[in-house]
């Protein structure tokens, strides 16, 4: 498993950094070193058991133009395997990404994996609902509340009806929505309750129940109908919130990935989720929910890179939120290059405390003190880079609604390109480009002129200045083995660039932030703590 896990990951990392590996370290001694350095790389190596006794929940990725074996039992028979003998199920297939999921046991995995036809073979992974960080007391009445001193974030206007301050600050009332029947937005989450008066109907809203998670239209937690409501509440209803397209005419496809408890699932799920979206007719996915790389969770995955890639090469724009951790570690499926990262800010346009900061990270929106419709026709205030998301969404779906024969990659570029610039000039971790902006957006397309952002690749060489990454006191380590997150209080290298870059997900912080963690283009391996080597005896060099 190590092995296929370490040969299958793309490199996140700079090139120099990435050269120095191809050259001094092959797949076995890399993995080695992995399995040396448990103490500082076993987020790379460990996960949460998905296992059922002896069998391994695993996804099986065919090469292309494969017929994809439609029961177990034609499954075995590609490597001469008895059911009765070993055993194993299938649990679903999904021919158009030429991939299944299966329940099996190692040896039969190994077989496998042996074989031509098979690309490549991963253990599935988990995903969980981004929980938002506050939730208020749900409310029906928005302006008694507001009578009370118990509701701002937003204005009234004249017939009662409230605007979330997010609205306004992504442009959204500065876009003509009058093509917006042209797209379809799919939400992935926990579920969209259709008869909210203030949310649009079933003669624009649809959705798939066949993911396992019960009823598109019910539910139990609120939080698939609060991302839904700042898409899509509806305006001109003399009461309510407004959403960033409120005219009831935009198209929403509800899949109900996460139960009412928002309980833990499958990554592979997510990937058939996603799926139900496409074969839809979705043009925007939106994404509230992940897993933070860390302490037995796995982060990147080969299968839902390649998954959400083809999604993206075949005209879907992708958008997820960036996680509520308030660290630098990934966030997925956010941190895929395929999918928009977006982080929170609040009224202030101040970055959330909670919201990730890493080199993923592409726009922020409005995160903090979010009035949006809840079930059984209330509204309630929530906080989360869950709440930012649908925001994006919402603003790439206005924008390409007007431009309709344009790609997702030069939607996002256009997004990236107009963005409010906040924090430190340019991109940086926490702010990624800046503030979602639907007119500026707008305008860039009308014009023809603008180009987009480039996400970083590589560390920026002049700001801010160079600051020595030593730890002090020596040898001190966090429980991740982040050794320079002492340094993070002083806006040096490390603060800004030592968890960001990542090579298979892990960063230089994450195992000696000497070594080039703080420091671009350094050369110098200063091992901390003092001899620490690897199996090849180089210590910094993974």
């Amino acid at each position: 498993r190590m092995l296929a896990f370490v040969s299958q990951q793309r490199w996140r990392t700079s090139h120099k950094l990435h050269a120095l590996l191809k050259k001094k370290l092959n797949l076995m001694r890399l993995t080695k070193i992995l399995l040396l350095a448990a103490g500082l790389f076993a987020v790379a190596c460990a996960q949460e058991d998905n296992g059922v006794g002896d069998l391994k929940r695993l996804v099986v990725r065919f090469i292309s133009n494969v017929p994809i074996p439609d029961s177990i039992e034609t499954l075995l028979a590609l490597v001469g395997v008895d059911l009765d003998q070993l055993g194993g199920e299938l649990v679903f297939s999904i021919p158009d990404l030429s991939m299944l999921v299966a329940l099996l046991p190692a040896s039969t995995a190994k077989l496998l994996g042996d074989l031509p036809i098979v690309k490549y073979i991963e253990e599935d992974t988990l995903m969980q609902l981004i929980q938002p960080i506050i939730g208020g007391t749900a409310v029906t009445d928005l302006a008694a509340a507001s009578a009370e001193g118990d509701v701002d974030g937003g204005r009234f206007v004249d017939d009662g009806e409230f605007i979330p301050y997010g609205i306004d600050m992504v442009q959204a009332m500065d876009v003509s929505d009058a093509n917006v029947a042209s797209r379809k937005v799919c939400i992935i989450d926990t579920g969209f309750d259709v008869t909210h008066f203030d949310l649009p109907g079933n003669d624009v809203v649809s959705g798939a129940d066949d993911i396992g998670a019960g009823q598109w239209f019910e539910d139990g937690n609120s939080h698939g109908t609060h991302v839904g409501g700042i898409i899509a509440a509806v305006g001109g209803n003399a009461g309510g919130v407004v959403g960033v397209v409120s005219n009831a005419r935009l198209n929403l496809f509800i899949v109900k990935y996460l139960d009412d408890e928002g309980s833990s699932t499958f990554g592979s799920t997510a990937i058939a989720a996603a799926q139900e979206c496409v074969n839809a007719g979705a043009n925007v996915i939106s994404m509230s929910f992940g897993r933070t790389e860390g302490p037995g969770v796995q982060g990147f995955t080969q299968f839902e890179n390649d998954a959400f890639q083809q999604f993206y090469d075949n005209g879907i724009l992708l958008v997820a939120a960036a996680g509520n951790d308030g660290t630098t570690e990934f966030n997925w499926p956010a941190s895929y290059d395929s999918v928009i990262s977006v982080g929170a800010i609040d009224e202030s346009k101040s970055i959330a405390s909670f919201s990730q900061r890493n080199s993923g990270v592409e726009l922020v929106a409005p995160g903090v003190g979010v009035w949006s419709t809840v079930p059984n026709d209330s509204f309630e205030l929530k906080d989360g880079t869950s709440m930012a998301c649908p925001h994006v969404s919402a603003v790439a779906a206005l924008i390409w609604s007007l431009y309709p024969d344009e790609t997702p990659q030069r939607i996002r570029e256009v997004l990236a390109a107009t963005a409010e610039d906040l924090g430190p000039s340019g991109w940086d971790p926490a702010y990624g480009f800046g503030l979602v902006q639907a007119a500026s957006a707008l305008q860039c397309l009308e014009s023809g002129g603008c180009s987009g952002g480039t996400m970083p690749t590589s560390p920026p060489t002049s700001d801010p200045p160079f600051v020595d990454c030593i730890d002090d006191p020596v040898g001190w380590v966090d429980s991740d083995g982040d050794g320079c997150d002492d340094l993070y209080n002083t806006q040096s290298n490390c603060f800004l660039y030592g968890d960001s870059f990542a090579n298979e997900g892990k960063t230089a912080n994450d195992a000696c932030c000497t070594c080039g963690g703080g420091q671009p283009g350094g050369d110098e391996c200063v091992d901390d703590p003092p001899n620490w080597v690897d199996s090849a005896g180089d210590g910094c060099d993974w």
